[in-house]
């Protein structure tokens, strides 16, 4: 045992020495032998790249992070461009000349992280923040931060309001501002863009015209009109016309179908209010309006007529198919008002409108000009007409919607009647299919002269489905949630296994 023991100490030894050796041997060799070495070469290259390598991934890293908080380098692949500003917004952005300051009453983290809706409205305020240098946005958590109520005591702030603030000036919006809402609680739509842009217009535009909306003879409201009128940068204030005098600084009065006839004072108003420079009434009539006499008298002295029944069209190449109406499709007249819609094949609707006729081209003061007509191949059903009534086509044009522009010296004012108050329902403005929320806002600007215009719709949030079957779908889910990583790890063995044993 003692033997065998030496043996192995006598071996160590050797192989010490023999190590001992070819380290002296290396040592003796020169220095720019060594620096030339075969070896040597690679063992440097390899460092140097592994060294470039992390120089330039830390100089992407920094790059990106740059880029990042002074542009969007997200891509928007959704088809209405829903998460990104438009061309009108960008036009405001680049032409502001006062800071504006955009407050979200919640905490950065709780927005981004919620998902769904929230998400779009996370990534519109983010571009609105890199835009431009002018605009600021804040996240406020109110908890945190309840003191900064103060700054707004005027207001009631509660979490989820979205604030706009510029010269002193704040405009107010709850996330049901913010979005459309079916009847069941659901988002549709998003009007973040368009209530944000115009908030930021209108505070910092000198160019707000005012729409008085009266009252007082039974009128209809027109939420949707009106809401999209003040998206669009119009200040909107009510009015009851029995008790109040019209507003001096209004441009516009809009009546919408009043279902009792004006008394002489309230006409006396209206008369008083186109006496003066650049004024105008805009005036929306509804089938189920009583006899309204006085009214009607008002309009024929401005060469308009709106008679009694309905339109109706015979040709349904003419005719928009909703789930609960056929709305006839008008012929576009005055191309000032019309041009944007004609270049773009976008047509109006409009539902049970009365006929607008006109009933002088000029007198004296006054001219008129159709800005709707229906088709020759449309007609008028009478009130009284029962269900065995026969619908031909009447072979002339008939009016939808005149306007009358009187001109008396340096004195220009205007009164626009349309047929149909159906026109404007929310269900119209807002179909991306037809052109009626664009154009009765453009008649309001065109009226007004407006140099600059908001007009900004609504973008849908739901995407469309992939329309496969339940079956398909949980085949899909294995295939990439198990088969593909599976896949891919087997091959990555395999690989690791040959290139081990060769």
């Amino acid at each position: 045992m003692k033997k065998k023991n030496d043996a192995l100490a006598k071996e160590a030894n050797g192989k010490n020495k023999q190590n001992k050796a070819k380290k002296e041997k290396a040592n003796k060799i020169p220095l720019r032998e060594r620096l030339h070495s075969r070896r040597f070469q690679h063992g440097t290259l390899a460092t140097l790249l592994t060294l470039a390598a992390v120089v330039i991934a830390v100089l992407v890293c920094s790059v990106t992070s740059v880029l990042a908080d002074r542009f969007s380098l997200a891509v928007d692949l959704t088809e209405d461009k829903a998460f990104q500003l438009g061309d009108q917004s960008l036009q405001i952005l680049e032409n502001l000349d006062q800071d504006v300051n955009i407050y979200f009453l919640t905490a950065e983290s709780t927005l981004v992280n919620s998902g769904g809706y929230l998400s779009q409205l996370a990534s519109m305020l983010s571009d609105y923040d890199q835009r431009s240098d002018r605009v600021s946005v804040s996240y406020i958590d109110l908890e945190r931060n309840p003191s900064f109520v103060q700054q707004f005591s005027d207001l009631t702030l509660t979490d989820g309001d979205l604030l706009v603030e510029s010269g002193g000036q704040t405009s107010q919006y709850t996330l049901y501002d913010l979005f459309n809402f079916d009847s069941y609680g659901s988002v549709i739509s998003s009007k973040v863009e368009q209530q944000i842009t115009s908030a930021i217009f209108k505070l910092t535009s000198e160019d707000t015209p005012t729409i008085s909306v009266v009252s007082g003879h039974g009128e209809l409201e027109a939420p949707g009109y009106t809401d999209r009128l003040s998206a669009s940068g119009y200040n909107i204030v009510e009015q009851n016309l029995l008790t109040e005098d019209i507003n001096s600084e209004a441009d516009i009065v809009l009546i919408v179908a009043p279902s009792r006839d004006y008394d002489e004072d309230s006409l006396r108003k209206l008369d008083d209010f186109l006496s003066q420079d650049g004024k105008s009434v805009l005036y929306f009539a509804s089938r189920e309006q009583t006899d309204t006499p006085y009214l009607d008298a008002f309009l024929q002295e401005w060469g308009i007529e709106v008679g009694d029944g309905i339109v109706l069209e015979t040709d349904s190449t003419r005719v928009y198919r909703t789930y609960s109406f056929l709305a006839p499709i008008p012929i576009y007249g005055d191309e000032v008002y019309a041009a944007p819609y004609m270049n773009q094949n976008l047509y109006t609707a409009l539902p049970s409108s009365r006929p607008v006729s006109v009933l002088f081209e000029s007198s004296d003061d006054i001219v008129t000009s159709t800005l709707l007509a229906f088709s020759e191949t449309s007609n008028v059903v009478p009130a009284d007409a029962d269900e065995n009534y026969e619908l031909t086509a009447g072979g002339e044009a008939i009016g939808a919607m005149v306007l009358s522009t009187r001109t008396d010296g340096d004195v220009t004012s205007k009164v626009v009647a349309c047929g149909s108050v159906y026109a404007i329902a929310d269900s119209m403005l807002e179909n991306t299919a037809l052109a009626n929320g664009d154009f009765f806002v453009n008649v309001c600007d065109e009226l007004t002269q407006r140099e600059t215009t908001v007009n900004i719709s609504s973008v849908s949030l739901n995407g469309e489905e992939l329309g496969i079957t339940y079956q398909t779908a949980i085949t899909a889910g294995v295939l990439f949630a198990v088969v593909i990583p599976v896949v891919v790890l087997g091959a990555g063995m395999a690989v690791y296994l040959r290139r081990r044993h060769r």
